[in-house]
C-alpha cells in the first residue's frame, strides 16, 4: 500500500519469473483477496494498472461528481498515473456569449 492514497488499493511487484499468464493471474487474485473483492463487495468498480514491474489495483466505490446530465463520473486508471483527462464542460451564460474564457484546464 502507498501511504499517500487514503483509499483501498494495493501494489503487487512483478518479477521476470512471474511475468507469465499464470503469474499475472496469481498476482491479480492476491490483490483481489487483499481488497476483499467477494460476493459481499461485488458492487464496487476496479481500476487496474499493469506494467512489466508492478500491478496497481484500486476499488471504486462511488462517483466523485455527477455531470450536468446526471450521469456519475468515476476516476479512470490514468488519474492514478498522473495523467489528466479533462471533463467536457458545457458553457452557460455569460460564457456562452463569449464574455468569459471557460476553457477547461488542469488547474
Amino acid at each position: 500500500m502507498l501511504p499517500e492514497y487514503q483509499f483501498d488499493h494495493c501494489v503487487y511487484s512483478i518479477t521476470e519469473n512471474n511475468l507469465t499468464e499464470e503469474g499475472l493471474v496469481y498476482g491479480y487474485n492476491k490483490c483481489a483477496t487483499f481488497l476483499g473483492l467477494t460476493k459481499e463487495r461485488a458492487h464496487v468498480g476496479l481500476t487496474v494498472i499493469l506494467t512489466s514491474k508492478w500491478m496497481f489495483a484500486s476499488v471504486l466505490t462511488g462517483p466523485y461528481m455527477n455531470c450536468s446530465n446526471g450521469n456519475p463520473v468515476y476516476l479512470d486508471g490514468f488519474s492514478f498515473a498522473g495523467l489528466v483527462s479533462l471533463q467536457i464542460v458545457y458553457s452557460k451564460w455569460p460564457a456562452s456569449a463569449g464574455l468569459e474564457n471557460d476553457d477547461p484546464t488542469i488547474l
